[in-house]
């Protein structure tokens, strides 16, 4: 019995945790900015990554909300770059999105199809594929931040 409680008191203890550790990890985004990756992700006063996925054109759609707020802020900080200095993109990581230092991002890609082709377009654009998995039609890999709008395109 007493094992029992014990362990609900650990559980409920972790997950605490777990939600205290979540709310701190995502940094505040940044006030009175406008940002462009596409004109038809901007609307007049609204950040591209906050629009509502209904607004948003269809190859954006796809894309999750954490994973375009992390494009935005890349792109706005490189933007904001002068003299080509190469920033760090690791510390854009978090929990869920995992981001390189040269700003390649961990993301797994789902297909309506797949095949040679498929796999080839994906490779053009610079996606570093590390697992395949064909018969369900998804890769998971590595992709330069600048590439997501385009793979999410395809």
């Amino acid at each position: 019995m007493l094992s029992v409680v014990l362990r609900s008191m650990i559980v409920l203890l972790f997950a605490a945790l777990l939600m205290i550790v979540g709310v701190s990890a995502d940094s505040p985004e940044p006030a009175n900015l406008t940002l462009r990756l596409s004109p038809e992700l901007q609307e007049p006063g609204q950040e591209a990554s906050a629009q509502s996925k209904h607004a948003l054109p269809d190859n954006w759609k796809k894309v999750s909300s954490r994973i375009r707020r992390r494009v935005a802020q890349m792109t706005l900080n490189r933007a904001r770059l002068q003299g080509g200095a190469q920033p760090d993109f690791s510390s854009y990581s978090d929990g869920i999105v995992r981001v390189r230092s040269d700003g390649r991002m961990r993301l797994t890609v789902r297909l309506s199809r797949y095949g040679a082709g498929e796999r080839e377009e994906l490779e053009k654009l610079g996606y570093e594929i590390t697992f395949e998995g064909a018969q369900f039609r998804f890769l998971e890999g590595w992709l330069h931040f600048s590439q997501v709008e385009h793979v999410a395109g395809l």
